[in-house]
C-alpha cells in the first residue's frame, strides 16, 4: 500500500477513535465510518429516513470575534423539508480528516425530533472544520452555502422562571409542541449548580493537557466517586492550557460543601438559574447570494 495512504488512514483513525470535550459538550465517537476504496467515508444522515416529515436540522451560532461573510449573512437556520433533508444527507459527506480544536465554531448543528437533539455537529467556515459523532473533517464551505434560499429562519425564545416547578412544567409542555424545533436539555433538570476546579497535569516539552483530558476527565471521575459514592455529578473540561485544565462539576451543593480532593478556583460554586432556550418554527428566509430579506409565514406556536 502507498506510504500515502498509509499516512492518512492513521491520521483518520487517530480523529475518528477519541471522546472530545468541548466546553460543556462531550462527544463519544462512534465507529460508523465507511471505507470506500482503502479511504474512511463519513455519511453522517445515513442511518435516518426522513420521509415521516418529523425532523429538524437546526444552524444556531456560537457568536464570538471570529467572523464569517457566509455565517453572517446566513445567520441562524433550520430546515423540515423533506427534500431538503434528503439533499443535506446526500451531499454531507465527509473523507478528508481535519484537525482537532482547529479554532471556535461558527455553528452548532442538531438533528433534533420531538425537540431533542438526536445528532450533533459543530462547524467552523474559516477553518473549514466540522466535528461530527464519527469525527474531526475537513468541511468545504459549498457543502452549507449551496442551500440558500432552501431555508427558513428559527424563532429563538429566551425564559427565565421563578422556581424549578415552575420551569419544569413549561418544558414539558412545549415538548408537546409540534412547532418546537429544539431546546437544549437544562442543567437544572439534573443538577443544583456548579463548582471549580483547576487540575495541573505533568506533560513532556510541546505537548499539552487536552492531549490526554478524556484520560484526566476518566481519572477524576473515579477519584470523586470513590470519595463521594452518593453524590451524583458530572465532569467538562471549560478552559486548557499546555499545563492545566480547568474542571467544572455539575452537580449538588452538598457535594460542594464537603470537596475536598483539590482546592476550589474563582467557580467555587454557582447555583443554575432556572432559564431555557428554544427555538421555534417562525420565518422563511428568501436569499440573493449575501443579501437577504426576511419575510414572515405567519406560523404560529399551537
Amino acid at each position: 500500500m502507498p506510504s500515502r495512504i498509509l499516512i492518512l488512514l492513521f491520521i483518520i483513525i487517530a480523529c475518528s477513535h477519541e471522546q472530545i470535550s468541548i466546553g460543556e459538550t462531550k462527544w463519544q465517537l462512534n465507529d460508523s465510518l465507511t471505507v470506500v476504496n482503502g479511504f474512511s467515508q463519513v455519511q453522517p444522515f445515513q442511518e435516518f429516513d426522513f420521509s415521516d416529515g418529523e425532523y429538524y436540522l437546526l444552524g444556531f451560532s456560537w457568536g464570538g470575534a471570529d467572523k464569517n461573510e457566509l455565517a453572517d449573512s446566513l445567520g441562524e437556520w433550520y430546515t423540515d423539508e423533506i427534500d431538503v433533508l434528503n439533499e443535506f444527507k446526500s451531499e454531507w459527506v465527509f473523507d478528508i480528516p481535519g484537525k482537532r480544536y482547529a479554532c471556535g465554531y461558527h455553528y452548532e448543528i442538531h438533528l433534533s425530533k420531538n425537540g431533542k437533539s438526536i445528532k450533533k455537529f459543530l462547524l467552523n467556515l474559516n477553518c473549514n472544520e466540522i466535528v461530527t459523532d464519527e469525527g474531526c473533517f475537513y468541511f468545504d464551505t459549498d457543502l452549507l452555502q449551496m442551500f440558500y434560499g432552501k431555508l427558513q429562519k428559527p424563532k429563538r425564545e429566551n425564559k427565565s422562571f421563578n422556581n424549578y416547578s415552575e420551569a419544569r412544567e413549561y418544558l414539558n409542555l412545549i415538548l408537546k409542541d409540534s412547532n418546537l424545533i429544539f431546546t437544549p436539555t437544562p442543567h437544572w433538570n439534573d443538577y443544583q449548580g456548579t463548582l471549580g476546579f483547576d487540575y495541573e497535569c505533568s506533560m513532556p516539552t510541546g505537548k499539552s493537557c487536552y492531549k490526554i483530558e478524556d484520560e484526566i476527565l476518566e481519572k477524576l471521575t473515579l477519584e470523586i466517586k470513590n470519595k463521594y459514592p452518593n453524590e451524583k455529578f458530572e465532569l467538562s473540561v471549560v478552559g486548557l492550557s499546555s499545563d492545566k485544565l480547568g474542571i467544572e462539576v455539575k452537580g449538588y451543593k452538598s457535594l460542594h460543601d464537603k470537596f475536598n480532593l483539590y482546592p476550589l478556583n474563582w467557580r467555587s460554586w454557582t447555583n443554575f438559574n432556572f432559564n431555557l432556550k428554544t427555538y421555534w418554527k417562525n420565518e422563511k428566509l428568501y436569499f440573493n447570494h449575501f443579501n437577504c430579506i426576511s419575510i414572515p409565514n405567519f406560523r404560529t406556536k399551537s
